[in-house]
């Protein structure tokens, strides 16, 4: 048997086949995880990202009250004081 009728004998293309087959199959799922990696990775990006402008914000918003309180206090002792 020459190569070529080597090469395309029945059995050479189904092995050929298959190997194509899972070459597809592998390259499929590479192409899957990696796009599952980036999801998560993104997804977790977003969560990090939410969660600190929400700490950031509640830190604000205790800080703003504060001065608040602490403003009214002054006010309220300063006019107690002078009546």
């Amino acid at each position: 048997m020459t190569p070529t009728e080597e090469w395309s004998h029945p059995r050479n293309t189904v092995f050929r086949l298959l190997a194509w087959e899972v070459v597809w199959i592998a390259s499929v799922v590479v192409v899957v995880v990696v796009i599952v990696v980036v999801v998560v990775v993104v997804v977790v990006v977003v969560v990090v990202v939410v969660v600190v402008v929400v700490v950031v914000v509640v830190i604000v918003v205790i800080v703003v009250v504060v001065v608040i309180v602490v403003v009214v206090v002054i006010v309220l002792t300063i006019v107690v004081v002078q009546w």
